[in-house]
């Protein structure tokens, strides 16, 4: 079973929204672009105009970028990501190692407890705070970590 989750930060990193959706069986590849359409249109609700994506499945990136093609079981969800980028005056996307990305592991993780939608403003639940904090203060991780 898999759940997408995402986090939108301020300038300064401090969380404005985060949300995460129970999305049932399916692979990571298709959890990590439904993941990084529902933060790409919250961020269109909010009407900002200025995004620096940064997610952790290279994969992804890639193709969002147009450097690889994506597989045909993400190619639907790759263009409707493109298109709504489209709307954004500015925006660019990179990767990061998953071992940096545990804010978004902890949101994502909390979808499989719900069927509904969950959407946090201007905190992280209580069991994600510990990420945040980590992230904030810039502490490094080794690859298997687990808050």
């Amino acid at each position: 079973m898999a759940a997408a989750g995402f986090v939108i930060r301020n300038h300064a990193g401090s969380p404005v929204v985060a949300g995460t959706r129970k999305i049932g069986s399916t692979t990571i590849l298709v959890a990590d672009c439904s993941a990084l359409k529902d933060g790409l249109l919250h961020a269109l609700h909010l009407n900002y105009s200025k995004l620096l994506v940064e997610g952790d499945s290279k994969l992804v990136i890639d193709c969002v970028n147009k450097i690889s093609d994506p597989p045909w079981k993400i190619c639907s969800l790759i263009r409707d990501i493109q298109g709504i980028s489209r709307m954004f005056e500015e925006i660019s996307f990179s990767h990061i190692p998953r071992e940096t990305n545990f804010v978004g592991d902890a949101i994502a993780s909390l979808g499989h407890q719900s069927s509904d939608v969950i959407i946090w403003r201007d905190k992280l639940p209580l069991s994600a705070c510990s990420a945040i904090n980590l992230d904030q203060f810039s502490f490094c991780v080794v690859r298997d970590f687990v808050l």
